[in-house]
């Protein structure tokens, strides 16, 4: 079973990611996290996902505790890189699915 955190997941991103992960029976998603939705159950922000997500979010700096085999971060601009070097520390596979990263030339690739 592979082991998932979600970062920023109140967000459009986070919601179409868990729709998406939900579909995978090797896929749990640990945990989710939100600055402004902390102790709230995912179904009660979508309530698309009630009786299929009921997860609560947490802060992201709770996740770093999780032992995650992947963090997908869909977190707003430069957040991303308050958490990058800690999950990659845990040996977590690391998704930025936010701008942070993003290559500013592609002949650097």
């Amino acid at each position: 079973m592979l082991k998932i955190g979600i970062f920023g997941a109140a967000g459009y991103t986070g919601f179409y990611l868990i729709k998406y992960l939900l579909n995978y029976e090797n896929v749990s998603i640990d945990c989710i996290t939100s600055t402004s939705k902390i102790d709230a159950k995912y179904s009660d922000i979508y309530p698309f996902f009630i009786n299929k997500f009921e997860k609560k979010f947490i802060s992201s700096d709770e996740a770093l505790n999780y032992d995650l085999d992947a963090a997908f971060l869909a977190l707003p601009h430069t957040q991303s890189f308050n958490y990058v070097d800690k999950l990659l520390a845990k040996k977590t596979k690391v998704i930025d699915l936010s701008a942070d990263y993003r290559f500013n030339d592609f002949n650097t690739i």
